[in-house]
């Protein structure tokens, strides 16, 4: 597509060349307000000699020429357009609503231009070789209606990009977690906002802030988490012009109750965003959502990662999940396990979060990440749950408080703590957690998916005097469900857990052991979580085993991995292996005490499971 100008040289005092648009047939201008892909709201150029403009026939598209939006002129995107040549005259307005995306394809020089006003409430996508001139003029929209974005960049962007961050604060002063999507943020951007205070140069005062009289102006309101101290430190302590950095969370302390919306200006984050990670004491780390756009936690890449935990988790005080005011929220990728149930792990654009990592690493971000997420508040639900999962809910029947924790099991996953479990953190009042075989306290506690007996232990921590319940669900993700009995040791009860029978009252009170990781204990057995093919015959022999044991598979099928055994607490053992091929192996297990083997097989046509007895 071509473009066409007419270059004036102003000579005398003058040698720069002014550009001044000509006409070609096959533009476009705006005729009136209205939709993009209306035909009535556009004119298109005819002929050239004299200038003509008529009312199109047909919206335009990539295959036209120039397209102009009108100095008084309000044009809105309302359903998916690809374009290029686009300007926004002073005075015009363009506007891409919620849930539709304008795409910026490349077809030489400037593809949009923007000298009036561009909005953004669903998606402006930029194709490789476009190019974008904003001239401060394009806004990423966010309100209570939802949340715009600049989705996946591949091309140039000239110019600032303001991009906002809306927040319910639903009438209660507190703590938000945020990110900064620009490179060149700094607190007095932020202080446009909402009032940043501490022992820093600039510092925001009450005669700035007229709603907040009694605002202490060398009070901290703002932090950032050192893990290498595991701790907040107070920022910022030299003046208002230290940098937001992106990619950094910040803990943000709102003292405004009525919604806010946070904007800021500047060069947007684009391509890949490496952030380094370290893994001090428990290793969590505070980071933020680098881009003007929600991402999903599912599309990270963390498959060369394992040493970065799988599960992500928010603070949220103000209870916009549903997990209580003050409790964290939990997502594992994968489409798995999510406190509160259904958590999709979608990351806001502005949101702040925890990744916990075992060593010192660096997480990627990348354009892949971006989706398209409309919801203005920083939780969203999944469509689907992960198979196996025992979800378990303390709530107060006389108080507000409420807390939630996840038993379950997984075939990649070990006993112990590992990258697919959530380590607990601790909420501000009541919480409920599990331990792990080697006796970490977990959100989440994944455990393998081996066929034996478990005792899990509770621990209730937080609870005030009064009246509570646990409510157990999500038993139906079962193949087939287990065995499930909960022991209450402080009034020597216990109770089978079922579809029939899944909440069980009881009382907290000044006695230390009605509550704590004395209490309660779950025993689990019976356990199947996974169906073999019945046409697929494994010959396991002999069994019992004197010495020799012998593992052999039919010729369509082979070996796919190392071949586990499991005593009957879960402890992996290794008998000598003697013998193998691709559809045959054979253990001595003469080192081996007598007892139950579960044998873990994985095999080209998937893992089998199988029990073996040492005599």
């Amino acid at each position: 597509m071509s473009k066409n100008c007419v270059v004036i040289f102003l000579c005398g005092l003058l040698f720069l060349p002014v550009i001044v648009a000509a006409q070609a047939v096959g533009d476009y201008r705006s005729r009136q307000d209205g939709n993009w892909s209306t035909a009535g709201s556009w004119q298109r150029c005819t002929s050239i000699t004299p200038v003509t403009w008529n009312t199109a026939s047909a919206a335009p598209t990539i295959s036209n020429g120039v397209i102009t939006i009108s100095s008084t002129h309000t044009i809105t995107v309302t359903t998916n357009v690809t374009a290029d040549q686009v300007v926004v005259a002073s005075g015009g307005t363009l506007l891409v609503n919620s849930g539709n995306t304008l795409t910026i394809a490349d077809g030489g020089g400037v593809d949009l231009s923007v000298s009036g006003t561009m909005a953004v409430s669903g998606s402006l996508d930029i194709s490789s070789g476009a190019q974008v001139d904003t001239n401060n003029n394009i806004t990423i929209v966010s309100n209570s209606s939802g949340d715009g974005r600049l989705g996946p960049m591949q091309g140039t962007i000239n110019g600032s990009i303001t991009v906002e961050r809306y927040v319910n604060n639903i009438g209660v002063r507190s703590y938000r977690y945020l990110a900064s999507p620009i490179t060149n943020g700094n607190i007095a951007s932020w202080q446009a906002s909402f009032p940043i205070t501490g022992l820093f140069t600039g510092a925001s005062t009450s005669a700035e802030w007229l709603a907040f009289p009694g605002m202490v102006s060398t009070s901290p309101s703002l932090y950032f988490y050192n893990q290498a101290t595991e701790a907040y430190v107070a920022y910022p302590t030299t003046n208002n012009a230290a940098a937001v950095t992106n990619g950094v969370g910040y803990a943000a302390y709102f003292r405004d109750t009525n919604p806010i919306t946070v904007s800021v200006t500047g060069t947007v984050r684009s391509g890949d965003v490496p952030i380094n990670l370290t893994s001090t004491g428990a290793g969590y780390n505070l980071i933020g959502n680098p881009y003007p756009s929600a991402i999903s936690w599912d599309l990270v890449d963390l498959t060369t990662l394992p040493q970065i935990s799988t599960t992500y988790a928010v603070r949220d005080n103000t209870d916009q999940s549903g997990v209580g005011a003050g409790n964290f929220a939990y997502y594992q990728q994968g489409g798995g396990s999510s406190i509160p149930a259904g958590f999709d792990g979608t990351i806001a654009m502005g949101q702040a979060f925890w990744v916990q990592a075992f060593a010192n690493s660096t997480i990627t971000f990348q354009e892949s990440n971006k989706i398209l997420a409309s919801s203005p508040i920083f939780f969203r639900k999944a469509t689907s749950e992960t198979k196996n999962v025992l979800r378990i809910k303390a709530e107060g029947l006389s108080n507000a408080l409420v807390d939630e924790t996840i038993v379950c099991f997984n075939e990649e996953a070990i006993d112990a703590m590992d990258r697919k479990d959530a380590v607990k953190r601790l909420n501000s009042k009541l919480n409920l957690s599990s331990f792990a075989s080697d006796g970490k306290e977990m959100a989440i506690n994944t455990f393998s998916n081996l066929p034996i007996d478990r005792m899990v232990i509770l621990n209730l921590s937080g609870a005030t005097i009064g009246d509570y319940k646990l409510n157990f669900s999500q038993l139906e993700t079962f193949l087939a469900l287990p065995t499930i009995e909960l022991f209450d040791d402080f009034t020597k009860q216990s109770v089978n857990i079922n579809l029939q029978n899944s909440t069980y009252n009881f009382s907290v009170t000044s006695d230390s052991l009605s509550y704590g990781d004395k209490r309660f204990r779950i025993s689990i057995k019976n356990l199947v979580t996974s169906l073999e093919d019945e046409n697929i015959a494994v010959s396991a022999y002999p069994n019992p085993i004197s010495n020799q044991y012998t593992i052999s598979l039919p010729k369509e099928v082979s070996f796919n991995g190392s071949i586990g055994f499991y005593n009957t607490i879960g402890q992996q053992v290794e008998p000598t292996l003697v013998n193998s091929t691709n559809s045959e192996k054979s253990f001595d297990f003469s080192n081996l005490q007598s007892g139950m083997f579960i044998v873990k097989i994985p095999t080209t046509n998937g893992v089998h499971l199988l029990k073996a007895i040492k005599k």
